[in-house]
Order: structure tokens, then sequence, then C-alpha cells
């Protein structure tokens, strides 16, 4: 008798070991699930400490900035007003006293990669445009550095290219240096969007796809645009040295800060198909930072 009663709590004892094992890893595992969801991507992660350098520039007139940004408080919006807020957003980057965006674009094509590096800056009468240009593929990808400079707001257009990098990927102007004085219309014989922000808009609110207001700190606005401009297909083509090139639509990420109402990162992508040596499919995609924005710049031309 005394045997079976051992026997029987030693099991109740295992049982609970095994109870207690089970409970502490299922809530091992959800825990593990809910910081995977939390740690999900939504695109804003790198805008984190942008918005904290901002902040930080910006303390000396603190005071100010308060009275000032309760004056001008952004207004919010509706679930049906994503395409107002992109056009407010858009306007006040555009009328503001000055910005800096950094982009990268990547194209992957036939298992290499294209990348082009740019930097614009628009304040006052004030422009520069720098791009490098790298590439994996020589025989069809490009490798360059140009910059287009005005201070007498894109009047007078100073251009200057080098074909050749240093491994850092900084300008080589040892080698040949093509050159030119530019005003508004020739420029676009060299870039059709040297004097513009971003190659690409939204201009209908059909090409509206989502308003995401549920994120803390931004709005979240994605655009599809099926009716590609000409402009912007032949401007891709002259840059590629293409023979034809075939988009069918261009895909749009606008995240805007909703305590500013600033355009902090643009995301494009796009895949097209075309022709150049061989036929072959490509897919783009581009990220724009605004690093700063609503500030007077005074940009330096490149060293030669």
């Amino acid at each position: 008798m005394k045997n079976k009663t051992t026997k029987r709590v030693f099991i109740i004892i295992i049982v609970a070991i095994l109870v207690m094992a089970f409970s502490i890893s299922i809530g091992y595992e959800i825990e593990n699930k809910k910081t995977d969801i939390v740690s999900i991507d939504d695109g804003t992660k790198d805008l984190e400490d942008l918005i904290n350098d901002d902040k930080e520039d910006d303390s000396k007139d603190q005071d100010d900035k308060k009275t000032e940004e309760n004056k001008n408080k952004p207004k919010t919006y509706t679930s049906s007003q994503g395409f107002l807020c992109f056009k407010d957003a858009t306007e006040l980057l555009k009328t503001c006293k000055g910005f800096e965006i950094q982009a990268k674009t990547t194209g992957v094509a036939v298992g290499e990669t294209q990348c082009v590096d740019e930097t614009i800056i628009m304040s006052n009468n004030y422009y520069l445009k720098t791009s490098t240009a790298y590439t994996t593929m020589p025989s069809m990808g490009k490798t360059y550095f140009r910059y287009f400079y005005s201070n007498d707001g894109g009047q007078n257009i100073e251009y200057k290219k080098t074909n050749k990098l240093n491994d850092d990927k900084s300008p080589n102007w040892s080698g040949g240096i093509e050159q030119d004085t530019l005003n508004r219309e020739t420029v676009n014989n060299y870039d059709g969007y040297a004097l513009k922000p971003f190659a690409i808009e939204p201009t209908s609110k059909k090409e509206l796809v989502s308003f995401d207001m549920s994120n803390k700190n931004f709005y979240i606005i994605k655009f599809v645009i099926n009716d590609i401009p000409t402009d912007y297909v032949e401007n891709i083509k002259r840059e590629g040295d293409l023979n034809w090139i075939n988009i069918n639509s261009v895909n749009l990420t606008y995240y805007i800060e909703k305590s500013t109402l600033y355009i902090r990162k643009v995301e494009k992508s796009e895949v097209y198909n075309s022709q150049k040596i061989i036929s072959f499919n490509c897919v783009s995609k581009q990220v724009s930072i605004i690093k700063q924005i609503d500030k007077e710049i005074i940009p330096q031309k490149p060293a030669i």
C-alpha cells in the first residue's frame, strides 16, 4: 500500500513538472511572437534618428519654435483625405526655406546591379544635385560622377562630369571632364529632373492605394501610377542609353511626419523590360530621405 501511495505521489509530481514546463514553453513562445510582431519593419525605423537629430539642431530656438508650432500646428486628416494630406505635404516641401534629399537607386537586371547615389539641395537661389553611378555590369551599366550647381535660381547652371571613380567612389577628375554652362531648358538634355526634388509624383486621387494613419509618428500613403508620363520614360531611356523601355506602373510610398507635415521619406519601385545589347527585365528601387527641411542651406560645389 505504501509503495502504491509513493508511486502515485511520484506520478503527480512528474505531471506537475511537465505542466509547468509546458506553460513556461508556451509563455516563452508567446513572448517571442510578441517580439516578432513589434520588430516588423514598417519602413519608419530609419527615420527616428533623423527626426531626433533635427530636434537637437533646433534646440537653441526651442521656445520660439514651440510658439511657432502652436500657431501653425498641422491639421489632422480623416481616412478619406489621403490625397489632400499628400498635396499639403508636397506644397510645404516646395515652398519651405530649403531642403536636402539623399536618394539611393538600385536596379537589378540579368543578375547584375546598377546603383546611383544622389544628393539634392534646394534653398532660395541655391541649387546642387550630385549623382554617383556605379555598377557590377560594365558592359551594360554606367560609372560616373556628375553635378549641377546654380546660385542664381537656375538661370545659369554649372555642369561637370567624370566617368572615373576612385576606390571609395569619390570622383576622379584626372581623366577627361565633360562640362558645360546650362539654363533651365538645356539642362533637360542631361537630366530631365535636374531641378525637381522627385522624378515622378502622383497627380490624381485615383492613383491612391492606401492611407495608413495607424503609425504613431507618420502618415504612410501609397500610390500606384499606371499612366506613366512620357518624359519620365524618355529620361530613363536616355540615362541608360537604352534602345527601348516599357514600364507598366510605378509604386510610391510617402512617409509624412504627423507633427510637422514634413515629407521624411519616399520609396519608389518599378519593374520594366528594356533592351541594351540584349533584352532584359529590371527591378528598380529608390529610397529618398529628406535629411533637412525648412532650413536655409548654402551648398558647396564638389572640389575638382
